[in-house]
């Protein structure tokens, strides 16, 4: 089937911008595709109302608030780390 072609399972995916259009949206589209979804933004009441509706499907995902534009290295650092945890 075409989902196993693109299966994302066990996968992570960060999603930057993820508290409103496209991004939210996609957010949770790969989390339906298996992946573990890493959520960042600033608009962090979104993100924690979106994580909830994820991982109420029974999906992971984590919120980190971060404007990466002024953080790029510290929350590069910082999602690794997270990474790790989500495939746990």
């Amino acid at each position: 089937m075409i989902y196993d072609i693109f299966s994302l399972e066990n996968k992570v995916a960060i999603v930057t911008e993820a508290s409103s259009g496209i991004g939210k949206t996609i957010s949770f589209a790969l989390a339906e595709a298996g992946a573990n979804v890493i959520l960042v933004s600033i608009g962090i009441d979104v993100l924690n109302q979106l994580v909830e509706r994820i991982n109420r499907k029974g999906y992971k995902s984590l919120v980190i608030k971060a404007d990466i534009s002024k953080k790029k290295m510290k929350w590069m650092v910082c999602s690794k780390k997270l990474s790790k945890n989500l495939k746990k």
